[in-house]
């Protein structure tokens, strides 16, 4: 190697070599976990970028897949956007490159887990946390609060739908809302004749300048449904404090979903924010480049930072982490990191049973005391060998769903 360090602007910093350490020192022992720190957050543009390029990954993104060369999308800049994660900070450079750390800023232990986890693959660079922080695309925003938002103010005249007692069997719970206009709908009460005859009755409210009025429905043949129970629905018409009211209450409902962190914006990763974006949760898109953020499309939350472990670290308990990058050593570190924590809902790593097993070996020498027993690792399972990105996308939202639904069953019982 004709030099073994590359110049920061600042210092010299040493370069991961091949075999997964500095070319500059002898390989140290692992120094002692830094606090957790939580990295401040700013709002960069969201939208689509530019077409097709290919995934530098191979066992990282199974299948080989091409990029959609049609996720491209206006950019639009939001600053302190509602809906993005905590500690948000305005920012009018997006997409900024990593800042070099200064003279005697000290290296993060995190370089030296790169550094370890490395075989015959190694970080671009060396990683510092920069004062600015991660850039973050807030996407969706606040998710159905937005969609709710849009429509009511698109309809001047709305009744809203409550399914204010359930018997038996039904097709959506106890307080399910529907609102309905003269044109349009947002929302369901669970489809078939049920939700028509709904919507018959909230137009004919409408129609009459009714304000409220009740309906009380066996779920039989008698409406030609069988799922056997009966519901009550409320139809009122809509105040500017009862507006009010629902948009509070879908925005907290926003902020109560489960968060899940996706590591890695390439095929795979694409394809999981695609399934994941209708789902009632808080996902996150990381990534350290820019370009594969932004060929996606999927109106979720991205975030571009240097120092991904920061935001695991960061995360709330009970998260999900889906650890898919470009970067074995990467991979390795936020998987170590994520086992950590001991408190996640659910910690995947994608790769093969070969890749499992090289994991928990480097795991094993680099913090035996830390379990595996939670790793989740090929993610999606074994049943469907299809390597196609979206068919791994659907069978591991399967698998990050139920591990949720057992969490939040664990923490209720509890």
């Amino acid at each position: 190697m004709a030099d073994s360090t590359r110049d920061t602007g600042h210092s010299r910093a040493p370069v991961i070599g091949p075999e997964g350490r500095s070319d500059s020192a002898p390989d140290a022992a692992p120094a002692a976990k830094p606090a957790r720190q939580t990295a401040s957050l700013s709002v960069s543009t969201a939208g689509g970028g530019p077409g097709n390029s290919t995934d530098n990954s191979t066992d990282n993104n199974p299948g080989n897949a091409s990029g959609d060369a049609s996720d491209n999308a206006p950019q639009v800049a939001v600053q302190n956007a509602a809906g993005t994660l905590p500690g948000n900070t305005p920012d009018t450079s997006p997409g900024r490159a990593a800042a070099s750390p200064p003279e005697d800023a000290p290296r993060n232990d995190s370089a030296k887990l790169r550094a370890s986890a490395a075989d015959n693959t190694a970080p671009d660079s060396a990683f510092y946390a920069s004062d600015d922080g991660p850039d973050v695309a807030p996407g969706r925003l606040s998710g159905k609060a937005t969609e709710l938002a849009l429509f009511l103010a698109a309809s001047p005249d709305v009744i809203q739908v409550q399914l204010t007692r359930v018997q038996g069997s039904s097709p959506r719970s106890e307080g399910t809302t529907m609102c309905v206009s003269a044109t349009g709908i947002c929302g369901t009460i669970g489809g078939g004749q049920l939700e028509y005859m709904a919507i018959d009755q909230a137009r004919a409210l409408l129609a009459h300048s009714g304000a409220r009025t009740e309906m009380d429905v066996p779920l039989g043949p008698e409406i030609g449904q069988c799922c056997g129970g009966r519901v009550t629905l409320s139809l009122q018409r809509m105040e500017a404090v009862d507006r009010a009211a629902l948009l509070q209450e879908e925005h907290d409902a926003r902020d109560a979903e489960p968060h899940v962190y996706l590591y890695g914006a390439g095929h795979v990763g694409r394809a999981l924010a695609r399934a994941f974006a209708p789902l009632p949760l808080r996902l996150l898109l990381v990534d350290s480049r820019e370009t594969e953020l932004l060929l996606c499309s999927s109106g979720v939350e991205t975030c571009l930072t240097p120092l991904p472990e920061a935001l695991l670290r960061a995360a709330p308990a009970g998260s999900a982490h889906i650890i898919a990058t470009h970067d074995h050593a990467l991979d390795f570190l936020l998987t170590s990191e994520a086992l950590d924590r001991q408190d996640a809902a659910y910690v995947g790593l994608i790769g093969s049973k070969t890749k499992r097993a090289r994991f928990l070996r480097w795991h094993a020498e680099q913090i035996p005391d830390v379990p595996t027993a939670a790793l989740v690792c090929p993610i999606g399972g074994h049943a469907v060998p299809d390597k196609r990105p979206e068919v791994i996308a659907a069978l591991v939202v399967a698998e990050v769903l139920q591990a949720l639904a057992v969490r939040a069953w664990v923490t209720a019982e509890v």
